[in-house]
């Protein structure tokens, strides 16, 4: 929805108008850990405290749009690009599988994980989440334990900062020696059942009303010379302001109340120059709840999953079974044509047994307004789905989906759609299964499926003692008359006893593509080992690919990379990076990567940073790069600034990033 200053103007007052409205008829307190946390999802009381919890990671706060939270004494955070950036590693999300994925690039670490999943894959290897991710706010909310560990960080919970901090080696995290095992082991607890949410009844009197504010102003200048069209940067000197707000508080009727709001504003002429990018309020009492204005909700796998409309939806318990409608609006741009995409749906859901349920559900989208040169699409779809859970170990899901697609007036063919999945779980072994099928004129507007898919996969990883674990299992995916199959390996053990951070990795994968024409093998194996001496770190890896194509062609490809983390003072850390490949075939044969990055403690919560790194191709991409960069947080006040320059020098051109920010939360 585009609106101009007036109506951002009027928009923002409103809503300031109404928190403060709510803010003078209750007594303010400090914000609540509550704000976030997904609805129906009952803390135990083992943290104590009432706000959102913060995250360091070697001493830098992770300043995201959508706050870390607190689900069953387990500490969530987002996976955006706020935590890449933290990490210094490569981000990239995709929609088009089973629910929303992301995955997580470093230079000797890779992590995939994905919504609704209780285990994730690290380089390949499978591995269990404390708790199943899920979506806030469209960002994957995970365990921070769990993912940072992954990537070789030391955790630690401090209660009086009610703070997580992560460090490789320490030097800029307040570190309390050992882990709160309450923050990530806790029990799970099961959510409310429909049947014990509809007894609740209103809730006595209204609540004190609580509230975040948080602000980020940030100055941003790009200048690019020499060859400008090779630049992937685009010049220009811009001045941002984002503005958060989350609130939460009983009202006399009963209801609670929650909601956020977002404002974005920029002088920079080609983005919005003011903009509310975000409205949400929810109204909750029983079993009955409301939710308006930017709402993302969720079905089954074949429909509004992760679709966000601007719109309300009504929820309502009731023993045994609850139901869901909704109606709103997702703007879309096609071509020269710009749609309102109109959305209506509802849901029934029904509990048969403690652990057993069944879903129907229709969802229809049509895309309104003047056509122009694009199409006009009027989408149909409905859903049967059964979820249950045999034993302790074993859960299985499977859900139906048939749709009626018209374009333009013109009736399409019907289509079907079909998804099993079965997981099998205990101390030793998590083994998963899924099998997808979608014909060839399957159409959901709402979700991201692609017609004429077959998937079946199984994934099994065992923990054969206390310091090694197995992992393989098999993955066939069809389309139309080619099919693609894979088969991964992992082994991992750490053989000493007495050397708990040494760790050895075998790492093999090989993927076979046949039909149509076509006939390719790639095999890639690698082989991995980590150690830490005191205060240094070392990771090394080496991967062989080989690929035969059609014509019989071979090629290889050998890489090495290692990092190595030094600490060469109290308040010093050095890391050292380097990578490089060698291939038979293509025009760059030879790729090589040096980093160097120093880190310099001036005092607690102020620190500076020097980088320099090389990369070489032999291509115009060769490039030297330089950066430096100042912060300092004020963990009394709640305010952080940061300053920070980069100087990227190419054969033809040269690039100069200058970034200046200040933010603060109350």
């Amino acid at each position: 929805m585009r609106v101009d200053n007036k109506q951002i103007t009027a928009l923002c007052r409103a809503a300031a108008l109404l928190a403060l409205l709510l803010c003078a008829a209750k007594a303010q307190s400090a914000p609540s850990q509550g704000l976030a946390v997904a609805q129906q999802q009952p803390l135990t009381q083992s943290i104590e405290g009432d706000r959102p919890p913060r995250v360091f990671i070697d001493g830098r706060e992770l300043q995201a749009e959508t706050p870390p939270v607190i689900v069953r004494n387990i500490v969530f955070i987002p996976l955006g690009v706020e935590f890449a950036e933290l990490l210094g590693i490569e981000l990239a999300a995709d929609s088009s599988g089973n629910s929303l994925t992301v995955t997580l690039r470093g230079f000797h670490t890779q992590i995939e994980t994905a919504q609704d999943q209780a285990q994730f894959l690290a380089d390949g290897a499978p591995q269990l989440f404390k708790e199943t991710p899920f979506v806030q706010d469209g960002y994957l909310m995970v365990p921070a334990r769990d993912i940072l560990e992954a990537f070789g960080f030391s955790v630690s919970w401090d209660q009086e900062l009610y703070s997580v901090s992560a460090s490789r080696t320490g030097p800029f995290a307040a570190l309390t020696p050992g882990f709160l095992d309450a923050v990530f082991e806790t029990p799970f607890v099961k959510p409310l059942s429909a049947q014990e949410i509809a007894q609740q009844g209103a809730p006595a009197g209204a609540q004190p009303f609580e509230y975040t504010l948080d602000n980020t102003t940030a100055f941003e200048n790009i200048a690019v010379s020499g060859t400008v069209a090779q630049s992937n940067f685009l010049p220009t000197t811009a001045l941002r302001n984002q503005f958060n707000m989350r609130f939460r508080g009983g009202l006399n009727s009963g209801y609670e109340f929650k909601g956020t709001l977002r404002t974005i504003e920029s002088t920079d002429p080609v983005e919005n120059k003011g903009a509310v990018d975000k409205l949400s309020l929810n109204f909750e009492k029983g079993g009955v709840s409301y939710d308006l204005y930017d709402i993302t909700p969720r079905f089954t796998y074949f429909t509004l999953k992760n679709y966000q409309i601007r719109g309300v939806r009504y929820q309502r318990a009731h023993p045994g079974y609850s139901w869901t409608a909704l109606a709103g609006k997702s703007p879309k741009i096609l071509g020269d044509s710009e749609y309102a995409r109109m959305v209506h749906g509802f849901r029934v859901n029904r509990s048969r047994a403690k652990d057993r349920d069944l879903g129907v559900g229709y969802v229809r989208t049509r895309d309104g307004g003047s056509p122009g040169a694009t199409d006009q699409v009027d989408n149909s779809v409905f859903t049967v789905n059964a979820d249950g859970v045999y034993g302790k170990r074993t859960k299985l899901q499977a859900e139906m989906a048939l749709s009626d697609t018209t374009i333009n007036g013109l009736s399409q063919d019907n289509g079907r759609a079909l998804s099993l999945r079965a997981q099998y779980r205990d101390q030793a072994m998590l083994c998963t299964g899924m099998f997808e099928k979608t014909g060839s004129a399957f159409v959901s507007e709402t979700t991201y499926v692609t017609a004429g898919r077959r998937d079946l996969s199984m994934l099994c990883n065992r923990k054969l003692n206390e310091r090694s674990s197995l992992g393989t299992g098999y993955k066939a995916v069809r389309m139309g008359s080619q099919e693609t199959r894979t088969a991964p390996y992992f082994y991992s053990v750490e053989p000493l006893k007495n050397r708990p951070n040494l760790k050895f990795t075998l790492r093999r994968n090989h993927e076979r593509t046949f039909g149509g024409g076509v006939s390719r093998t790639l095999d890639v194996r690698s082989a991995g080992v980590s150690e830490r001496f005191g205060s240094a770190g070392l990771d090394v890896t080496i991967e062989r690919r080989k690929q035969k194509e059609t014509g019989g062609a071979v090629s290889f490809r050998n890489s090495f990379r290692y990092r190595l983390e030094l600490l060469l003072a109290k308040t010093t850390e050095l890391a050292l990076q380097v990578k490089r490949e060698r291939r038979t075939l293509g025009s760059n044969t030879r790729t090589r990567f040096y980093q160097i990055r120093l880190d310099h403690e001036l005092k607690p919560w102020n620190d500076l940073s020097l980088a320099a790194s090389r990369y070489y191709n032999g291509t115009t991409n060769n490039r030297t790069d330089l950066s430096v960069g100042f912060r300092k947080i004020d963990i009394i006040n709640d305010w952080e600034f940061n300053i920070e320059f980069k100087h990227y020098n190419f054969r033809d051109h040269n690039d100069n990033v200058l970034r200046i920010s200040y933010g603060f939360f109350k």
